[in-house]
C-alpha cells in the first residue's frame, strides 16, 4: 500500500491522557513518551516529510544514551503491579535492538557506505539473544517447579506477557531475514500510534519500502483465531500466529501427579536456534560487540535449552515474505 496512504488510519497526535492511559510509573511514562516521539517521526516518513524529523529526534537519542531497557523491566517486576503495564514498553524492548532499522526510514534511503546486511544481521542476532535470555528463565522455572506450574492463575496472569514478549523477538527476527533480501526494505518497531490503532490496522511492526514508498504493518498473536483475522485490515496488516506459523510449540504436563499434557505456546525456539546458529568465525560474523566474548557460552546455552526443538529459518522466512508482499505491493 502506498505510505502516504497507509499511515492515514492511524493518528498522528495524542494527548497526554492517551500516551500515558492513566500509569503513573516513572519508566513507564518515560518509554511512552519515547515511543510516542517515534510515532511522530514515523507519521513524518511515511507522509515524506522528512524535513519535519530532526527537532524530533533530540529528545529520543537522549533517552537511548540514558536508559537501559533492562532496568526499565526491573523497575515493573519490582513495583506492585508493575508488571501488568509490560505492554506498555514493548517499543523500547525491540527498539533497543532494531534502533539502527529507523536510518533509513528517517533519511529515505539506507545511508550510503552502510554495510546494510552487516546492520539486519546484528540486530537480529541481538534480539535472539535476548530471547535466549528470556527463553532460559522460563525453562529454569519449569524445570524446577514443573510445567505443571505454568496452569496456576499467577504464573498464567504472568507468563502471558512473558510469551508475548518472546513471540514479537520471534517474530522480528524472521522480518528482518525477509527484508535482508530485499534491498529497498526495512523493518521498525510499530510506535504506539500504530500499535494502539482502533481500525483494525495495529500494528507490532512497521515494514516500509523506502524506493516505492509503500508500507503495511504486521501484528503478531500467540494463537490466531478465524474471528481475530476477519476484524483486521487484510490491506494493511499481515497477521502473523506463532503457534501455527512459527510453530512455537510444546507438549507439556498440564497436572502434578498426572500423565496429562497438552500442546502449550512456547515462543523463542526462533530466537535460542539463531544464537545456535552465529557463527563464531568468519566473515559473516555479525555480533553485537557486548556480545562477543560470551558468544561460545550463549551457543553452548542455547543448545542445551531448545533441544530437540529446531526451526527451519528459510521456510519460515519464504512463507511470512510471501504474506508480506502481498500488502506492500498487493
Amino acid at each position: 500500500m502506498i505510505a502516504s496512504n497507509f499511515v492515514q488510519v492511524y493518528p498522528r497526535e495524542l494527548t497526554p491522557g492517551q500516551i500515558h492511559h492513566g500509569v503513573d510509573i516513572p519508566v513507564v511514562r518515560a518509554a511512552q513518551e519515547y515511543s510516542y516521539g517515534y510515532g511522530l517521526v514515523a507519521h513524518a516518513a511515511l507522509r515524506d516529510e522528512h524535513d519535519q524529523i530532526p527537532p524530533l529526534m533530540l529528545p529520543l537519542r537522549t533517552y537511548e544514551e540514558t536508559v537501559d531497557f533492562h532496568s526499565v523491566e526491573g523497575a515493573l517486576l519490582e513495583k506492585p503491579g508493575g508488571w501488568d503495564h509490560r505492554n506498555e514498553v514493548n517499543f523500547p524492548a525491540l527498539n533497543e535492538h532494531m534502533g539502527d532499522m529507523w536510518d533509513p526510514l528517517i533519511l529515505g534511503e539506507w545511508p550510503k557506505g552502510i554495510d546494510r546486511n552487516r546492520v539486519i544481521h546484528i540486530a537480529m542476532n541481538s534480539l535472539a539473544i535476548e530471547g535466549l535470555l528470556y527463553y532460559t528463565l522460563r525453562e529454569k522455572f519449569v524445570r524446577r517447579v514443573g510445567t505443571e506450574a505454568l496452569y496456576e492463575p499467577y504464573n498464567e496472569a504472568f507468563l502471558s506477557r512473558y510469551t508475548g514478549v518472546l513471540q514479537e523477538i520471534d517474530v522480528a527476527i524472521v522480518i528482518l531475514d525477509v527484508i535482508r533480501k530485499n534491498p529497498n526494505l526495512t523493518v521498525v518497531p510499530a510506535p504506539m500510534q500504530f500499535e494502539r490503532s482502533k481500525s483494525g490496522a495495529n500494528a507490532d511492526l512497521l515494514v516500509v519500502d523506502l524506493g516505492e514508498k509503500q508500507a503495511m504493518g504486521v501484528q503478531t498473536k500467540t494463537v490466531t483465531r478465524r474471528e481475530t483475522r476477519e476484524k483486521y485490515d487484510q490491506t494493511r496488516i499481515a497477521l502473523v500466529d506463532g503457534t501455527v506459523d512459527l510453530g512455537n510449540v510444546r507438549v507439556v504436563r498440564t497436572k502434578k501427579g498426572r500423565s496429562t499434557e497438552a500442546p502449550k505456546p512456547w515462543p523463542g525456539i526462533v530466537a535460542a536456534s539463531r544464537v545456535d546458529a552465529i557463527k563464531l568465525h568468519g566473515k559473516n560474523q555479525y555480533v553485537p560487540s557486548r556480545f562477543s566474548h560470551q558468544l561460545l557460552a550463549k551457543k553452548m546455552l542455547a543448545r542445551e535449552m531448545v533441544g530437540s526443538l529446531r526451526v527451519d529459518h528459510r521456510d519460515l522466512s519464504k512463507m511470512i515474505a510471501e504474506r508480506i508482499m502481498s500488502r506492500l505491493y498487493g
